[in-house]
C-alpha cells in the first residue's frame, strides 16, 4: 500500500506520552489515538509529549461557548470526538460499517480497551525485568534527575493499581498473559490475507485500537522475551502490524531491531497458504489416482466373472 499524504491540521492540541521503546509514544492508548490521526490523514495542531498521568488528552477551543478551552481525556472519547467532525466521510472511519460489522467492532474494541491495553501496560510497567531494564530507562531519558526517578515510579504504581482494581490483588503474571493471549486469538481471527484490515478493506477505529496494542508488543526490546515467544505464534498479526507501520508512519518513526525485523508480509503469508493448498490438492489427486489404480484390477475381475 502507498503511504498516505497528510492533509491540513485539525485545530486541537494533543498530549501524548513521550517517545521511547522504538515507538513514537510509550503507551498503547496514545498509540491508538496517534494511529487514528494517521489513518484519516490529518495532523493535530500541536503534539505535546510532556509526561502527565492524564495522557492521552487534548485541548480545543469550544466556539459554541465563547471559545473557552476544553479538555477531552481518554482514548475512546478522543477518537469519538474526531469522528464527530464534519464531514463524516473524512473523519469517521466507521461510517461504512453495517449492523453485523458494527456489533463485532464494538465487542472487539471493548475487549481491547478494557482487557488488552491494561495487560500491555502491565508488561511495560509491572513486569519486574521489563520495568527496571527496558521501560524505566527509556522513559526517564531527557528528564531531570528527580523527575526521572519519580515519574516512572508513579506510573508503575498507577498501572499496578489499575491492574489490581480490574483483576484483583491476587492476579498473577500467568493470568495477565492468558487474558492477552485470548485477545490476540480474537484479533488474529479478524486478520485475513484477502483484505488489508480487520473488518473492511479500509481502516476503521478498531484497527487503530488494535495497532495501539500490537505496536507496543512487537517493537520494544523487552528484557523478558515471553511476549516475543507469544507473538511468534501469530505471523498474521505481526504482518498486519508491519503493514500499518510501513503505510502510515514515517520511515524513522518506528524502529525494529528484534526478531520480527524480517517478519513475513501478508502477501508472503497469502502465497504460502496458496502453495500449501496447491500441495494438498496435488496430494489428494495423487491419493485418489493411487486408490483408483489399486481398485481397477479388482473391479475388472468382478466385472468379468
Amino acid at each position: 500500500m502507498k503511504r498516505q499524504r497528510e492533509d491540513p491540521k485539525l485545530d486541537i492540541n494533543l498530549s501524548l506520552k513521550c517517545a521511547g521503546l522504538n515507538i513514537p509514544t510509550m503507551d498503547p492508548h496514545c498509540m491508538a489515538v496517534l494511529t487514528y490521526f494517521k489513518f484519516i490523514g490529518v495532523k493535530p495542531g500541536r503534539i505535546d509529549n510532556r509526561p502527565s498521568t492524564k495522557q492521552p488528552y487534548f485541548a480545543y477551543e469550544d466556539i459554541s461557548n465563547d471559545k473557552q478551552t476544553k479538555t477531552i481525556e481518554g482514548t475512546r472519547k478522543i477518537i469519538d470526538y474526531v469522528r464527530s467532525q464534519q464531514p463524516p466521510s473524512k473523519y469517521d472511519l466507521d461510517v461504512g460499517l453495517k449492523a453485523k460489522q458494527r456489533s463485532k467492532h464494538i465487542a472487539t474494541t471493548s475487549y481491547i480497551l478494557d482487557i488488552m491495553m491494561p495487560c500491555v501496560l502491565y508488561i511495560m510497567w509491572c513486569d519486574g525485568k521489563n520495568y527496571q531494564q527496558t521501560t524505566k530507562p527509556s522513559y526517564k531519558e531527557g528528564l531531570p534527575i528527580l523527575r526521572g526517578w519519580y515519574e516512572p515510579y508513579a506510573m508503575h504504581l498507577r498501572v499496578r493499581k489499575q491492574i489490581f482494581d480490574m483483576f484483583g490483588t491476587e492476579v498473577t503474571k500467568e493470568d495477565i498473559y492468558k487474558s492477552l493471549l485470548n485477545g490476540l486469538l480474537m484479533l488474529d481471527a479478524l486478520v485475513s490475507v484477502d483484505k488489508n484490515f480487520m473488518i473492511l478493506n479500509t481502516p476503521t477505529s478498531l484497527d487503530a485500537y488494535a495497532y495501539g496494542v500490537l505496536s507496543c508488543l512487537a517493537y520494544p526490546n523487552y528484557k523478558d522475551q515471553s511476549i516475543n515467544s507469544i507473538l511468534s505464534k501469530f505471523p498474521k498479526l505481526v504482518a498486519y502490524c508491519q503493514m500499518i507501520t510501513k503505510t502510515y508512519f514515517e520511515p524513522d518513526a518506528i524502529k525494529q531491531d528484534n526478531q520480527f525485523k524480517e517478519a513475513k508480509t501478508l502477501n508472503d503469508i497469502k502465497l504460502q497458504l496458496a502453495l500449501e493448498r496447491d500441495q494438498k490438492t496435488k496430494s489428494y489427486v495423487f491419493l485418489a489416482a493411487s486408490v483408483a489404480a489399486l481398485s481397477l484390477p479388482m473391479l475388472l475381475r468382478v466385472f468379468l466373472k
